[in-house]
């Protein structure tokens, strides 16, 4: 047994170049020098004395370093995992607090218009929304960032557990990684809270004195075709991965065919998100009376934040 998991096994040069079933012949030879001459010295007698040809003759230091380098390599993998699921992580969130700010507006239409009815510009009403999510960002960024390296001790942990105890010192934690968690953190949630702090800032002074408008927004025909036309090219797109054996060549349009349908969705969302909801909904109403069927209608009400929500 030996470090990272490995197995080595032990043999004669015979032995070795049986099994390679290439006999009279050598991968590596290793020197040590007598100590009067330093590695690099023994490296330049031994290429004055052209011992064989096309032979790569380096210093102990040199050869560590090289299989080092393709080690990490062999596990640059596990980095691009990791990277692959942050990203996710940053996606589903951006829904998340986009919705949340969504609706956050959406209950304060009254309050806002009253800030205009008594003199607030626009640019007032954005930035209030605005600061306020880059409080809220903050926050959460901070927590975020603490919760990151308890979950970086859990992961290592787990790995022990399993057996996997990568050869590694102990976490390092810099001040530019918190820096750059609190950054992304600030500026995603901030992006995020863009779109519903822009339309926070449309809503007239009037709406304080009647009943907020019905939302039918985001249900255009060009939203509508363009959806289509990225489902359709999609759904050709991932056709060879139902093969029996699909060429790895295929990935790739594989993957931008799910990316194509996963953005389908979202440009479609608004416009089959009233009518899903008259259907799904149909039973609530006998279900739980009035309550059933303010939930329909709340759904339908909105579709706009209805597939958010559900996106």
């Amino acid at each position: 047994g030996s470090p990272g998991g490995a197995v080595n096994i032990g043999t004669t040069l015979e032995q070795a170049q049986a099994f390679a079933n290439d006999p009279d012949r050598v991968d590596t030879i290793e020197v040590r020098g007598d100590g009067s001459l330093t590695p690099d010295q023994v490296v330049q007698r031994l290429e004055q004395a052209d011992l064989a040809p096309k032979l790569s003759i380096v210093t102990g230091r040199a050869a560590a370093e090289e299989q080092s380098n393709e080690i990490k390599d062999a596990f640059s993998f596990f980095s691009t995992i990791l990277l692959v699921f942050a990203a996710i992580a940053l996606f589903v969130g951006m829904f998340i607090i986009s919705n949340t700010f969504g609706i956050l507006i959406a209950q304060r239409t009254k309050e806002l218009a009253l800030l205009r009815a008594i003199g607030a510009s626009r640019g007032q009403v954005l930035a209030s929304v605005l600061v306020e999510a880059g409080i809220v960002g903050l926050v959460a960024a901070v927590l975020g960032f603490f919760a990151g390296v308890a979950l970086a001790f859990l992961a290592f942990a787990g790995l022990r557990a399993g057996g996997l105890d990568l050869p590694s010192t102990s976490l390092s934690i810099t001040p530019s990684t918190a820096i750059t968690a609190i950054i992304v953190g600030l500026v995603v949630t901030a992006a995020s809270a863009i779109v519903p702090a822009v339309r926070a800032t449309r809503v007239p002074p009037i709406a304080a004195l009647r009943d907020v408008a019905i939302d039918n927004s985001g249900r255009s025909k060009g939203r509508s075709i363009l959806g289509l036309l990225m489902l359709i090219g999609g759904g050709l797109l991932v056709i060879p991965a139902f093969q029996a054996e699909p060429p790895s060549s295929a990935l790739p349009g594989i993957g931008l065919g799910l990316a194509l349908i996963l953005g389908a969705v979202l440009v479609l969302g608004p416009v089959i998100a009233k009518p899903l909801s008259r259907l799904v909904g149909l039973p609530l109403p006998a279900i739980k009376g009035v309550t059933g069927r303010l939930a329909r209608e709340n759904a339908m009400r909105s579709p706009r934040r209805t597939a958010s929500t559900a996106s």
